[in-house]
């Protein structure tokens, strides 16, 4: 009796094992290494060279621009979105940009399968509020296939439910009047057929009263609001707006149709890799050559985060050619936004201002409540004391500068130096728990090898302090020594146990990008207090 009770229970045993082997064979492999480090450059305040870190693999090749948030809902529970790029390539240099999302439920050790965002553009950048809210801008590029104005504009993006739904606004010239009479006409009315599967056609947005009038100060060549005013046929209906400069997001669009439909039928057709693609815009290449050419506006850009304020409000900023920089403001988290609010930079001139001066800018508020903003700035203008200039139309050879209003935003003067160098740009700051500051920053020429940067800071009333000298931590694996470009983008967060984590994007020996994250902890010791 006892050896038949034996072997009933070793069978089971078997039936359990063989179980547990099927179900861990479906699920997706990720490719983890708990035994990697995080380098540290000239280590002072810490004491190793070297600092534990668990590397886990995300995404397929050619996946860029990564970055990660962390929401916390208490019916979903904690969710990490990891947010990416990916790109599809076509002749006559156009292309189409994704946006694809993985998520994460246990803190960044597993990651889903990803999934394609009913949003338009690439370089993902979001932010979420305290109450929640979800915030992402893009850009969509002018040679996107989907892109019928002809350049470079921004978008965007609302969530209140965790990306279950999306709200959208399109940020164009048009919310510039001064300077809409430079743009051309758009493809809109060169487009007689929507046979293509990725339509081309422009999708209105739902105020077509706000088109209309934008549509007559073109023929009418009128460069004021108060030009609008005084000509518009039924100015009864623009009061009912309440205001012009007053963007309801809720009425003025919703999510894109367009994009969910590009993605509704790509699913349907179970395409999975770029060949699908290229297959199915291969059967319509016709379409994509009648594309508007460049106009003289070559973008409209925003601001890489989006701020919430010590009293709840919400900044971002918008940046057009020749200083056109708008600062706009919302108090109602994202739902309507304020858009006119001008801004004046002290001592630079707009005619030489060749680069956005918000379209790579992170705004930051000190506990003085003054306003930040950390810019991408071309070397020619914005030298390094006791440096050699570099060549200036390199986009590696920019740097950082800091600009700070004390009069919520209208002006702006150049603050004290950053203490960075040529190169390093795109930086991200987090307040970390016990006071310290972090900034990651991609590192484009200074030094090798390139990739994705930290260093340790101090919070000042009126500021903060960096030491870009000592301690400077490598967050990404080294890439090729004679990589010049590729990969480098990414974030860091830091999450309820303490445990940071950085998303960031590297060039792999097959020359394609790839995703990452790293999962790393600060020391619990360290030389001294971190005091410059």
């Amino acid at each position: 009796m006892k050896k038949n009770c034996s072997l009933w229970r070793y069978d089971l045993l078997k039936i359990f094992s063989v179980g547990l082997l099927f179900i861990g064979g479906s699920l997706q492999p990720v490719y983890t290494d708990q035994r990697d480090f995080i380098l540290v450059r000239n280590p002072k305040k810490l004491y190793e060279g070297q600092l534990k870190a668990n590397r886990i693999s995300v995404g397929i090749s050619g996946d860029d621009t990564p970055s990660v948030i962390f929401s916390r809902s208490y019916f979903r529970g904690d969710q990490l979105f990891l947010f990416a790029t990916r790109d599809y390539q076509f002749k006559n240099g156009k292309l189409r940009e994704e946006i694809v999302l993985y998520t994460s439920l246990d803190q960044g050790e597993t990651w889903s399968d990803w999934q394609v965002l009913p949003v338009l553009g690439g370089e993902p950048r979001p932010s979420i509020t305290k109450r929640g809210t979800i915030l992402i801008t893009t850009r969509l590029l002018a040679e996107d296939i989907r892109n019928t104005l002809g350049y470079t504009h921004s978008y965007l993006y609302r969530s209140t439910d965790n990306l279950k739904t999306i709200e959208q606004v399109q940020i164009t010239a048009e919310f510039f009047p001064q300077i809409m009479v430079e743009v051309p006409q758009t493809a809109e009315s060169r487009l007689e057929t929507d046979q293509d599967g990725i339509s081309l056609k422009k999708k209105l947005l739902s105020d077509e009263l706000a088109i209309e009038n934008v549509q007559d100060r073109r023929r009418r060549r009128m460069k004021t609001s108060q030009d609008l005013l005084e000509n518009t046929e039924d100015a009864g209906t623009i009061k009912g707006r309440e205001e012009l400069g007053l963007v309801d997001t809720e009425k003025l669009s919703t999510t894109n149709e367009l994009a969910i439909e590009n993605v509704q039928d790509r699913r349907s057709r179970r395409m999975k890799t770029s060949q699908d693609l290229l297959e199915l815009i291969g059967e319509r290449e016709s379409t994509v050559d009648i594309l508007p050419t460049r106009p003289t506006q070559e973008w409209v850009l925003t601001s890489r985060n989006v701020l919430e304020l010590t009293d709840g409000s919400l900044i971002l900023g918008v940046s057009m050619p020749n200083g056109i920089d708008y600062l706009w403001r919302s108090t109602n988290q994202g739902r309507t936004w304020d858009t006119t609010t001008t801004c004046h930079f002290e001592g630079v001139d707009p005619n030489r201002i060749n680069h956005p001066f918000f379209g790579e800018g992170v705004f930051w508020q000190p506990t003085n409540r003054d306003l930040l903003v950390l810019v991408s700035v071309n070397s020619g203008l914005f030298p390094i004391g006791n440096h050699q200039i570099l060549a200036t139309d390199l986009n590696q050879t920019k740097r950082l500068v800091i600009f700070r209003s004390e009069d919520l935003g209208r002006n702006w003067r150049r603050d004290t130096e950053l203490g960075s160098d040529y190169g390093e740009m795109y930086p991200g700051l987090i307040r970390l728990r016990g006071g310290k500051l972090l900034m990651t920053f991609t590192v484009r020429n200074s030094e090798r090898p390139l990739g994705l940067r930290a260093v340790f800071g101090k919070e000042r009333p009126f500021g903060f302090d960096f030491d870009f000298q000592y301690d400077r931590l490598i967050l990404n694996r080294a890439p090729p020594i004679n990589q010049e470009i590729g990969g480098g983008f990414g974030n860091t967060l830091q999450i309820e146990n303490k445990e940071l984590i950085t998303s960031y994007s590297y060039q792999g020996t097959d020359g394609k990008t790839h995703l990452a994250i790293v999962k790393w902890a600060l020391p619990s010791v360290w030389k001294r207090s971190i005091d410059f």
